[in-house]
């Protein structure tokens, strides 16, 4: 049996899967986040992400992930739109959702494919404060800790009020 948080997509659409349960973290602003200078800081800031998921699936006998750069294209994209327009959620303003990005940014061949969002506002951790809350949060945690996913790709994006804007996209094959 499927998890709940999962939804199956008609064969047509390539039997996809996507995790549907949002994060978000508390609200109150303590200070602005670190900044992030430059677009380098912003993926030296994914990886950290990719390696504390990683450790967490270590920790429990899992393969870690391999980075994709497709996947981290559709993450980083979503992770702007959502910096941009002040959201937080897995399908946008225009109704685009985990998959549809994934496809546009070329991923085609995947069965199951899942999306963790989260947003940090403050401190100087915003890496290991966004994969915390994922633990947290069953729905997140089950995305990062499934033995079916190989392939991940994260991106960051910063908004106008400084708040830290990450996307994981998770999947089993490219």
């Amino acid at each position: 049996m499927m998890p709940e948080h999962l939804h199956r997509r008609a064969p047509a659409f390539h039997a996809m899967i996507w995790g549907t349960a949002l994060l978000f973290l508390p609200l109150a602003v303590i200070g602005r986040p670190h900044s992030l200078p430059d677009e380098r800081a912003g993926e030296l800031l994914a990886r950290r992400v990719l390696d504390a998921v990683n450790r967490e699936r270590r920790q429990r006998g899992l393969r870690p992930l391999r980075w994709s750069d497709l996947l981290a294209r559709a993450a980083q994209a979503h992770s702007q739109d959502m910096a941009d327009r002040q959201f937080l959620g897995h399908i946008n303003p225009d109704g685009y959702t985990p998959a549809d990005r994934a496809m546009l940014a070329g991923a085609r061949r995947f069965r199951w494919l899942a999306e963790n969002v989260g947003v940090h506002w403050s401190g100087p951790h915003p890496a290991q404060s966004v994969v915390r809350g994922w633990m947290a949060s069953p729905p997140h945690r089950a995305n990062i800790l499934n033995p079916r996913f190989r392939y991940t790709g994260v991106g960051v994006s910063i908004s106008a009020t400084g708040a830290v804007y990450v996307t994981e996209v998770f999947a089993d094959r490219l």
